[in-house]
């Protein structure tokens, strides 16, 4: 069985859903009777913030690889000045598989002389520039991508040109032909894997606290901002945020701030109601798919992914998932169903 590496600048941290997903492959793939390396960034930041390491398999070797510039929110200018001392690192990496994502795998795939695999799971992975902002931090954010102009087409050619050679897998079907339409290559698909009989049995042995209409989130890409527009409009209804920039839980208003959670037992048990309202083409969504199967009440934007990880059923499925009033008219109606059901 094949030696596989994996890495990305966060893979060996609690930075998100798509870390969380490679380490459940690679979790397989040694399961299957493979060797694992995981390979990150020594002290990794996220907007300036640290971030948790994660509990990993006890066989797996880990690598932190040191005096790389970090620029915050200048991701691009940060994988210029980075790239190629990558390239030079993963040209005498040992293995025969390098499995990456994100910013710095294109880099990474130039270097490697085995086989590499691709994970695409966003619009930046596709290196698609996008600006979801408004009034002045949508300028703002407009004059950052003039500024990293130059360095953002470095990263488009070095994209293209690391995924000719590599497997690219996607995790819907919809990312897979955005992949074809953007890049003009093939992608297999490959779900996240969702396996909720462990959230079943702790939510079952546990006394439901479901009072909050509960988003998943800090950005709005992800539809922060919208969630936050939609819970002033509604000042009855309590809402919770989960997010990485929170440190403890904080109430303003009617909205309720907690941190990240490790086990999303933890989020679903205070769900009267998932939103995921993301504005951006969205891959798939765990979160949505977790709610979905664990028979939650759940609303999810009509956009990328994400009706696919509902089965497509209209029930679930925002149309006009850019409008506040669409979505309160939404939520409203779920929660008075469950009012009158009460």
């Amino acid at each position: 069985m094949p030696n596989i590496a994996g890495f990305s600048k966060f893979l060996a941290y609690e930075a998100g859903g798509a870390e969380s997903s490679t380490r459940l492959l690679l979790l397989d793939a040694e399961k299957a009777g493979s060797t694992i390396a995981i390979y990150s960034f020594s002290g990794a930041k996220f907007l300036g913030r640290s971030m948790p390491l994660a509990t990993v398999s006890r066989t797996w070797r880990l690598k932190y690889y040191d005096a790389m510039f970090e620029l915050g929110r200048f991701s691009y200018i940060e994988y210029a000045l980075n790239r190629r001392r990558l390239i030079r690192f993963f040209s005498k990496l040992n293995a025969d598989e390098l499995w990456t994502y994100g910013v710095y795998g294109p880099a990474a795939l130039l270097g490697f002389r085995g086989r590499g695999r691709y994970f695409i799971r966003s619009e930046s992975d596709l290196g698609i520039l996008v600006n979801y902002y408004e009034g002045m931090r949508y300028w703002a954010k407009y004059l950052k991508d003039i500024l990293e102009w130059p360095a953002y087409k470095l990263y488009r050619k070095d994209l293209e040109s690391s995924l000719r050679s590599a497997t690219v897998t996607a995790n819907s079907k919809y990312m897979a032909q955005r992949v074809r339409e953007c890049l003009h290559i093939s992608a297999t698909v490959e779900y996240p894997i969702v396996d909720i009989t462990h959230l079943r049995e702790r939510l079952d042995s546990l006394p439901a606290d479901d009072k909050w209409v509960v988003f998943v989130g800090d950005s709005n890409w992800k539809g922060l901002n919208l969630v936050e527009q939609i819970a002033e409009s509604l000042p009855s209804v309590e809402f919770r945020i989960f997010s990485r920039f929170i440190e403890k839980d904080c109430q303003i208003k009617n909205v309720l701030w907690s941190p990240w959670q490790r086990e999303s037992w933890r989020i679903y048990q205070a769900a009267r109601l998932v939103i995921v309202p993301s504005q951006c083409e969205e891959a798939y969504g765990k979160v949505a798919r977790e709610s979905f199967l664990l028979g939650k009440k759940l609303l999810v934007s009509r956009v990328g992914g994400l009706p696919e990880a509902v089965d497509f059923d209209p029930q679930y499925i925002v149309d006009d998932f850019r409008s506040r009033v669409t979505w309160c008219n939404a939520i409203q109606q779920i929660l008075l169903k469950q009012h009158c059901a009460s």
